[in-house]
């Protein structure tokens, strides 16, 4: 109901010959919508939510900046490290109790891509940024990795 809201067409549905589910992939602007105008109080207690909230608006605005021709790398590199101590909040208190509050990531749940960005975009920002971020897309691999991965499935 709540992407229905923010006007993105999502939608889940089971994949029987693999027992498992399939999504539609969110594109672009649909992307960007989600980050910026998702509203968590829907689906988390208000706490939780506000803290959810928090990282992805957080990751919205690190991801409008990394597209701003003007952006500051020192500026960039500050709010990414803001943003990824905000990524490792760590559970407090006591499991199982009523002080006990739920952070949300651990340092085994850093990607990749996490690692580049809060340890490489400020230097490519330094270095490249006359570029923009289009000249160094990954999505070119990702498709053909995924390409060569249903190609081994029989689905291609």
């Amino acid at each position: 109901m709540e992407m229905k809201r923010i006007l993105v067409g999502f939608h889940f549905w089971p994949v029987r010959s693999m027992q498992s589910w399939s999504y539609t992939p969110l594109m672009g602007g649909d992307k960007e919508k989600v980050l910026r105008d998702f509203n968590f109080d829907v689906i988390f207690s208000k706490e939780r939510a506000i803290l959810i909230t928090r990282l992805w608006r957080d990751f919205h605005s690190l991801y409008m900046l990394m597209n701003d021709q003007k952006n500051d790398s020192t500026f960039f590199a500050a709010q990414a490290r803001n943003w990824f101590n905000l990524f490792l909040t760590p559970h407090q208190g006591e499991p199982n109790t009523l002080s006990f509050k739920k952070g949300l990531y651990h340092p085994l749940n850093v990607t990749p891509y996490i690692h580049v960005l809060i340890n490489h975009i400020p230097e490519f920002i330094e270095l490249h940024q006359r570029f923009g971020f289009a000249a160094f897309s990954c999505a070119a691999v990702e498709k053909k990795t995924m390409t060569k991965y249903l190609s081994s499935l029989g689905k291609q």
